[in-house]
């Protein structure tokens, strides 16, 4: 039998809002520049470290300086999540060509290579990374070589609501040995791509917590589309899934699943429970 469960309260958390800082030099820090196979030498950015979306000004500012751009054929960055999980600008040139209103750049030929980064209300609030990008006239290799990386809190300006448990999908009951798949759909006011983490909590019949080796008391559960390994059917659609299976030895009776989510704020779920009858 599969039990389906339904919530729609929905509960308001309001974010703090990040201000925008006034851009200052940054020295960058040691481990973010890798030169080893580069001419070009990354002197210094020159950007905040961070912004917050305004419908007056959405532009965030970002600059480098550097040396033997002479040797420079194609420079540009990339603004993703820090976790790595989704980019949002690709392939954004970075220009020494003057042009405040288009580059954001001060000066043609000062070697301060300038881009402003459309941020958008629909980029979820959190940590991002900026990374840089190298094609050299003379690299016999062709190869683009990743030259910095600067990191940027970035606020949306949006209310954040904490995710929605709305559905369970699992069966009521089930034997050991027997491999069991659970599955909850997710929501989230702000996006499916706010949403950080899904996890279910396991208590035996006795009341005691399961924990695995390490310590940990929340399992993570997936929403990559990888069936043949955790069960999950379609990447991205806000169904998380894992694959159970109770071992020999595990007390008979009732079990106690608690299912939650975080977001990129840090706002969690309301806890919803499951109850499993194990034969």
């Amino acid at each position: 039998m599969i039990f389906s469960f339904f919530r729609f309260k929905r509960h308001l958390f309001v974010v703090s809002l990040l201000t925008l800082f006034v851009a200052c030099n940054e020295e960058l820090p040691s481990g973010v520049i890798d030169t080893s196979q580069v001419n070009l030498i990354v002197k210094k950015i020159i950007a905040s470290g961070q912004f917050s979306y305004s419908q007056v000004d959405s532009l965030y500012k970002f600059q480098v300086e550097i040396d033997n751009s002479e040797n420079v054929l194609d420079f540009w960055i990339r603004l993703r999540l820090s976790d790595g999980s989704e980019a949002f600008i690709d392939q954004l040139p970075l220009k020494d060509d003057g042009d405040l209103s288009n580059s954001g750049d001060n000066r043609a030929g000062d070697n301060i290579y300038s881009a402003l980064l459309p941020m958008s209300k629909q980029f979820p609030s959190g940590k991002y990374v900026i990374e840089g990008f190298v094609l050299e006239k003379n690299d016999p290799s062709s190869e683009t070589r990743k030259v910095f990386s600067h990191y940027l809190d970035y606020s949306n300006e949006s209310e954040n609501y904490p995710p929605e448990i709305i559905e369970i999908m699992a069966p009521s009951s089930g034997n050991v040995n027997q491999r069991i798949t659970l599955s909850v759909r997710v929501s989230d006011s702000n996006g499916l791509n706010d949403i950080t983490e899904v996890y279910y909590e396991l208590y035996r019949p006795d009341g005691t917590q399961v924990q695995n080796s390490q310590g940990i008391t929340k399992f993570p559960m997936f929403d990559d589309g990888n069936s043949s390994i955790n069960g999950d059917i379609t990447a991205d659609d806000g169904v998380y899934t894992v694959f159970l299976t109770f071992p020999e030895g595990q007390p008979s009776g009732q079990w106690r699943f608690i299912f939650g989510a975080r977001d990129r704020a840090g706002a969690v779920s309301n806890p919803v429970e499951f109850d499993f009858i194990l034969n």
